[in-house]
């Protein structure tokens, strides 16, 4: 039995979620309804990001009512094996979905450093929907498979706090292996996409010092030959002692 928290606690924490939760839904909402109303702002990576808003969105709106009740208001009559799934299971969900679309947007990012031109050609607004919908799907599908183990939990009719302390406790394997395995993925993005950076860095410095160098000597050639063809001697000769300064200088 868990012990039930003081009034003050619960009014404390009811005034931070509901504060927080609209916070969420502002922000959220504001960035779906921009990108939902301005045609050139539908691009791959803001799809991605409308769909990680979405999916916060819909977080917010599923699973903070149901955690007001049974943990913030401790509601006496909010228990039962069905109502315990339900709260486990659609965490899981959004869980799930949120590290997802992350590592989906991580992806994005890396092949757009990564392959230039190539991915311009390859990325459309279809493939970016299509990304999102498997997400969703692949995310439903493996917390649907992983969640069956969960209708053998039978506590009776005990509050819904009591259902989700003992699944979390002998569920941990399954969250602890999906954030390792998100961890080591976004790890590994993360550094492919820094290397990705570094290398492009150094190229564009390299093509831009090359660059300088042949313009140059483009310009020094041009002042040395104009230097003794023109009339005006004097003048070339201070334009020509300007150059070289510049050059000294840069």
């Amino acid at each position: 039995m868990h012990q039930a928290k003081p009034l003050f606690a619960k009014v404390v924490m009811g005034v931070l979620t509901v504060i927080l939760s609209c916070a969420c839904f502002l922000g959220n909402g504001f960035v779906l309804a921009v990108i939902a109303r301005f045609k050139s702002l539908r691009t791959v990576p803001n799809i991605l990001v409308a769909n990680l808003a979405f999916v916060d969105l819909v977080n917010a709106a599923i699973t903070v009512p149901p955690y007001m009740i049974y943990y913030v208001f401790e509601a006496s009559w909010f228990r039962g094996k069905a109502l315990g799934i339900m709260t486990v299971v659609l965490n899981r969900l959004f869980t799930v979905l949120n590290l997802a679309s992350m590592i989906v947007m991580l992806t994005n990012m890396y092949s757009a450093i990564s392959f230039d031109l190539k991915y311009f050609v390859w990325k459309t607004n279809r493939k970016a929907l299509l990304s999102v919908f498997l997400t969703w799907f692949i995310s439903i599908v493996s917390v649907a498979f992983s969640s069956i183990s969960l209708f053998d939990f039978n506590l009776g009719d005990v509050h819904v706090m009591e259902y989700r302390e003992r699944i979390f406790k002998e569920g941990r394997l399954f969250v602890m292996s999906f954030l390792v395995i998100f961890l080591i993925f976004a790890a590994l993005v993360c550094f492919l996409t820094a290397r990705a950076i570094k290398k492009k860095q150094k190229k564009v410095f390299k093509s831009f010092n090359v660059f300088v160098i042949y313009l140059d000597i483009v310009v020094v050639i041009f002042f040395f030959l104009d230097f003794y063809s023109s009339p005006s001697f004097t003048t070339n000769k201070f334009l020509f002692a300007l150059l070289g300064q510049g050059l000294t200088l840069g």
